[in-house]
């Protein structure tokens, strides 16, 4: 219920009459609702983190990973911009923006969407999972042998509308 309120207070926002918001969310306006959904983050991160089972840790090998991640990414971004001089910086954080809107959306849709599929009596289409091995250069297990994905029809619904809300923005 705590993660629906953010998205209520935005349409909320955006949707009052001769609010003056057509060309853009005014700062008064704005400022409250980034300081609930920031604080709503923490504080929803924070217990789920507390509930956790399992603690989630780095470990060594995981760390030593993260300097080659971000040198390649600059990397990358440096011979984008030199193979092509005419792309414009803008583009390129917009199509990296789009590809971090799609993951941070289709996972805030996945499991609502499982709740909503399993509320209204679909539960065989939140139940149903198909199951595929990942190969071990994208992801490991905790024993470093292939994982195992599983994919819910509600994940894949979920996916669908995250890409058309980016494309939409």
């Amino acid at each position: 219920l705590a993660a629906f309120v953010p998205s209520v207070l935005l349409l909320g926002i955006l949707s009052a009459p001769d609010a003056g918001l057509t060309d853009a969310i005014q700062p008064d306006v704005a400022q409250p609702y980034f300081l609930v959904v920031a604080s709503l983050a923490v504080w929803i991160g924070s217990h789920r983190s507390l509930e956790a089972e399992r603690l989630q840790t780095l470990k060594l090998n995981e760390a030593k990973f993260v300097p080659f991640a971000a040198f390649s990414s600059l990397l990358f971004l440096y011979v984008i911009l030199t193979l092509f001089p005419n792309i414009d910086l803008a583009t390129i954080l917009s199509a990296y923006f789009a590809l971090i809107g799609t993951i941070g959306v289709s996972a805030f849709l996945a499991p609502n969407l499982g709740f909503v599929a399993k509320s209204v009596g679909l539960k065989a289409l939140a139940d149903k999972t198909y199951r595929t091995t990942v190969p071990t250069w994208v992801a490991q297990d905790e024993n470093g042998e292939e994982a195992e994905l599983e994919v819910a029809p509600t994940d894949l619904m979920a996916v669908a509308a995250a890409v058309l809300v980016v494309v939409a923005d």
